[in-house]
């Protein structure tokens, strides 16, 4: 018998059997691989499954409209006549290029995100190590073009929407506002907003066991908790330049263009061995050894 751990857990097995990437473990194959970061996707073990995040769309794109805008808008506190959001007509006001965006960073990661550092060079992570979750590390600059009609990167806001769809229900709609009293990512979001350059930047994930946050019981997150109540979990983001004009009481939101991402996380148990052909085999292993044992001497 060997006593050995594997993913947290304790297992007393007859014997196991490594192949490149992959062990058997008391009859159950079990992927062996770390903590990973790639584009456009990675798989990776973690506690006890295997956890995969796709970039959807891998490579960001540009965008001049959107489809779920108006239903984030109404689920926030910003669905009022103070507030007008709109897009910019792209004629008498033209909608800045998209060169004017820089994508600093777009990659998934799953299990353990690594450490990557902001466009302002601070080194960031979300608190999740050797966990089933996963997620995204998102970055882009704003650079407005000298002697255009384009806002100029200190007067902008980030204006940040997203819809998600958990475990394949219905898609849910949200204004991902950084503080309360403002719309914007920004300032209470990772970002900066500078005269040469605007930048904003965001990590967004899923747990496995549905929680998320910075940490929970002294923990880091996606530790604990209830396994496989989150299976998979679709976040589309769009992210704007906008320019906030005040009048009369009334705040006008121009939106300029801006970028679409996001990713898919899913999570799936390592699947068992074929149970026929394995316990045929020991079957098989069995009663060669009986017969022989009744060979006469």
């Amino acid at each position: 018998m060997l006593f050995f751990r594997h993913g947290g857990r304790t297992f007393l097995c007859a014997k196991s059997i490594r192949f490149v990437g992959v062990v058997l473990i008391c009859g159950k194959l079990v992927t062996t691989l770390s903590a990973a970061t790639a584009a456009p996707t990675v798989t990776a073990f973690g506690q006890d499954d295997n956890n995969t995040s796709t970039l959807m769309p891998f490579g960001a794109q540009y965008i001049t409209a959107s489809g779920f805008l108006a239903n984030a808008i109404v689920n926030s506190a910003f669905n009022n006549a103070n507030w007008v959001f709109q897009f910019v007509n792209g004629t008498t006001t033209p909608f800045v290029p998209a060169a004017d965006f820089t994508v600093n960073t777009y990659s998934a990661w799953v299990v353990t995100n690594d450490p990557v550092a902001d466009p302002g060079g601070t080194i960031r992570s979300r608190p999740v190590v050797n966990a089933d979750g996963g997620g995204s590390d998102f970055a882009m600059t704003y650079t407005a073009r000298a002697g255009t009609t384009d806002p100029g990167s200190a007067t902008i806001h980030f204006l940040q929407i997203f819809q998600e769809s958990l475990n394949g229900g219905a898609a849910t709609f949200h204004l991902d506002n950084g503080q309360a009293g403002t719309p914007f990512y920004d300032p209470g979001a990772v970002s900066s907003i500078g005269a040469a350059n605007s930048w904003m930047f965001d990590i967004p994930y899923d747990c496995e066991n549905g929680l998320t946050g910075e940490v929970q019981n002294n923990q880091p997150t996606c530790q604990g908790g209830t396994d496989e109540i989150l299976l998979s979990s679709a976040l589309s983001f769009q992210t704007f330049v906008a320019l906030d004009t005040l009048a009369g009481g009334v705040h006008t939101v121009n939106l300029y263009g801006g970028m679409a991402w996001g990713s898919l996380y899913t999570n799936s148990d390592i699947p068992e061995p074929a149970l026929g052909m394995l316990s045929g085999a020991v079957l098989i292993v069995f009663a060669t050894r009986k017969l022989r044992r009744k060979r006469p001497e």
